[in-house]
């Protein structure tokens, strides 16, 4: 049984890297528009809410007075959801924080629409963020085949996971696949909630107040967060920043690009295919594999229970 736990063990750490850093979660094989949602939360005994959002239901718990001056909206990482709050969201509303916990598109109770389809297309944060508009600094390359909109970063110093610094000859800030799973979706998503939920149910944009409300993130949810406060920066006030991601598999962070992106773009390919879902359905059973990946983020590993595995 070793050789096959170690084996699984190897397959998930595949995949857990892989999707983390180009985000394209392997979709249904058909668009869902509307789910069974359970009235309570199994994890934390509070009501599930939906949001109603371009079309979608996202998924959202609440926890503390209504009237509180600030709120907190927590966002979840990689292959969790609100639950992943569990004991966060019980705290700071005892402590007197108004906080919310949401599922992002594609997690948890949220909807998850197939990525190729086209209400998916038209939630993509990708379309109009790059027009042209006196306003955007990209410089832009006319000789590639890219489209002429296309937002292209030359010598752009970057900050590296080790803590060093790189130049990326050239970035390209449009999600590589064209999926609506990427950081400018969610922070949309992110924006839109904090506006539509959080400001008119607790009246604090009607009072002015409307800079209450701070982020706390995790994983892939910080750099959501972070990308939602660049756009909307008068409706919050910080970001805690829980272990964010690094996208150290990103071709401007991986030496030898030419010769490792290949081999990465085809593990990347193989879990975006039909049997990538059936091998990630499988793996995600094994209560083993799943309290190994949460031993990473997880500095507590009395915190890695059954209940947390569940979730």
């Amino acid at each position: 049984m070793k050789p096959v736990l170690l084996a699984l063990e190897l397959i998930g750490l595949m995949l857990s890297l892989a999707s983390s850093y180009i985000v394209a979660p392997s979709p249904p094989l058909a668009p869902v528009r509307s789910r069974s949602i359970p009235l309570l939360s199994p994890s934390t005994g509070l009501e599930n809410e939906v949001y109603h959002w371009r079309g979608q239901e996202i998924r959202y718990l609440s926890a503390g007075p209504v009237g509180a001056k600030k709120s907190v909206l927590l966002i979840h990482g990689l292959f969790v959801n609100a639950d992943h709050w569990r004991r966060t969201i019980n705290e700071l509303g005892n402590a007197g924080y108004r906080t919310y916990a949401i599922d992002l598109l594609g997690s948890g109770y949220s909807s998850k629409p197939s990525s190729d389809s086209p209400e998916a297309m038209a939630l993509d944060g990708d379309t109009g963020r790059f027009s042209m508009t006196p306003c955007m600094d990209h410089v832009m390359n006319q000789s590639t085949e890219r489209k002429p909109q296309a937002p292209i970063r030359e010598n752009v110093v970057l900050g590296t996971a080790s803590g060093g610094r790189r130049i990326a000859k050239q970035l390209d800030l449009r999600h590589p696949l064209n999926s609506c799973y990427n950081f400018y979706t969610w922070a949309e998503q992110i924006s839109d909630f904090t506006k539509d939920v959080i400001f008119r149910r607790t009246g604090n944009w009607a009072n002015g107040s409307h800079k209450a409300t701070n982020f706390v993130a995790n994983s892939k949810g910080t750099i959501a967060a972070l990308q939602a406060v660049s756009d909307t920066h008068e409706y919050h006030n910080s970001v805690c920043a829980i272990d964010p991601t690094y996208r150290e598999m990103y071709h401007t962070e991986m030496r030898f690009p030419a010769i490792t992106m290949p081999i990465v773009n085809l593990i990347q390919k193989l879990l975006r295919s039909r049997k990538g879902k059936e091998l990630y359905d499988t793996v995600t059973t094994q209560c083993y594999f799943i309290k190994n990946i949460q031993k990473e983020p997880y500095h507590d590993d009395a915190a890695i229970d059954n209940e947390l595995v569940t979730s």
